[in-house]
């Protein structure tokens, strides 16, 4: 049985034999989860069912055991050795499309003015918006929480719904970009933004097939992968739902809009 040192707290060596995963009782649907990943059989050990346990209770309670950040990053090593559970790009063309991941959050509005002025419209995979605007501009966001791990997602509509409920939970509103426009007319770029991150699917620190989330996953279109660190370099950035902003700018009369965000 081979060996890695792993996470203190809770077991002092993770035991995970010649195959990673190898028992597709661990999934939702076995037959999904054998066609997928088309794994040899081998039963799990118990430090590879504890861990599922941990990832289950992530996928559909958003509970994080306090050490799930620290076993994936002693993973995270061995994307090479375990592609097919380990490797996000695994999924590629059979899971999604294109080649990134999404996050919805939530940014300082200050901040995201300082990243850039100029901005396109989105040209990306997905969205349900069709008026999203986008900068492929570098710069690093600092993850909330001390997990030690984010949540990305191939599916950028599945981001876009993250990033309008966390603009509905701080403006009381389903649109936030009116309110925002209102504080811009003000000279107040205090609070925040909605907006959806992007990264490669080849970023260094993500982690997971999607195909193998998705199986172990309750929520089988999420595609939930996981980047490691509290710091992570972002490779561009989204405004979704920009239509609220120009319609509102049009209904408040402000012709300043397009000195904040300069599309081109």
């Amino acid at each position: 049985m081979k060996r890695v040192k792993l996470f203190e707290e809770f077991i002092n060596e993770f035991n995970y034999g010649e195959v990673l995963f190898g028992d597709p009782s661990v999934a939702k649907d076995e037959e999904r989860y054998k066609r997928l990943l088309k794994l040899p059989f081998e039963p799990n050990t118990l430090e590879e069912d504890q861990l599922i346990k941990m990832l289950k209770d992530w996928f559909h309670n958003e509970k994080a055991a306090s050490f799930l950040g620290k076993a994936l990053r002693e993973l995270l090593p061995l994307k090479k050795k375990f592609p097919k559970v380990l490797e996000p790009t695994e999924g590629r063309s059979k899971m999604y499309e294109g080649t990134e991941f999404f996050r919805g959050t939530m940014m300082p509005l200050k901040q995201v003015l300082g990243l850039t002025k100029t901005w396109k419209s989105y040209q990306g995979v997905g969205l349900y918006s069709d008026s999203a605007i986008e900068a492929n501009v570098k710069f690093v966001w600092n993850a909330k929480g001390k997990k030690g791990f984010t949540s990305f997602s191939p599916a950028s509509e599945t981001a876009e719904e993250f990033s309008d409920h966390a603009g509905q939970e701080e403006y009381g509103s389903f649109t936030p970009g009116y309110s925002i426009v209102k504080k811009l007319q003000e000279g107040d770029t205090s609070g925040n933004i909605p907006v959806i991150l992007k990264i490669k699917d080849t970023h260094p620190q993500a982690i997971m097939n999607p195909e193998f989330t998705s199986t172990v996953s309750f929520f089988h279109d999420e595609f939930e992968i996981f980047v490691i660190g509290g710091s992570i370099q972002v490779d561009g950035i989204i405004i979704p739902r920009w239509e609220q902003f120009t319609n509102a700018a049009m209904t408040e009369g402000f012709e300043d809009l397009g000195k904040y965000f300069n599309i081109k």
